[in-house]
């Protein structure tokens, strides 16, 4: 690991692209790539918080905070999106022991400042923020399969 690295790009002028837009779009593309990566080899940040993963010299993006760091399979998935808006009861999954994980809470979990990173990463990323993606993850997890890895952008790719 480097030894100082910046963390991942979380914030621009409220909703225009900052003038290296590319390459926002490319961290933020990076930043999925990182968290799908550590999806596939069983690892789960429990604190999804932008600031925890870091931009190396050549723009990968990493997880560097492993202090709440949970295997996949041991965490529950679960959605809030059958829910009505304005719904008072207390869905069922909200008394389950363990960690619980909402993807379509993932976007405001990263802390993603502003507008135009918001929309970055949710154009990059919209899979993670689906309950089907994390459960096939690790249904093939269970099953001994490693999911596909990314490690180089697409591109990159002869």
């Amino acid at each position: 690991m480097p030894r100082r690295s910046p963390p991942a790009p979380t914030s621009s002028s409220p909703s225009t692209p900052p003038p290296s837009s590319s390459g926002t779009d490319a961290a933020h593309s990076a930043l999925g790539d990182c968290i799908r990566n550590n999806a596939a080899t069983n690892i789960f940040n429990k604190d999804l918080d932008s600031r925890n993963y870091g931009v190396g010299r050549y723009g990968r993006v990493f997880l560097f905070d492993y202090d709440a760091v949970e295997k996949l399979t041991d965490v529950k998935i679960r959605t809030n999106t059958d829910r009505e808006p304005g719904e008072e009861a207390v869905p069922a999954w909200f008394f389950e022991e363990g960690v619980i994980f909402l993807p379509e809470e993932l976007e405001h979990g990263m802390q993603l400042k502003s507008y135009y990173a918001r929309r970055c990463f949710r154009e990059e990323n919209s899979d993670l923020l689906r309950v089907e993606y994390w459960m096939d993850v690790q249904r093939k997890l269970l099953r001994g399969e490693v999911p596909g890895l990314r490690m180089y952008p697409d591109n990159t790719k002869l």
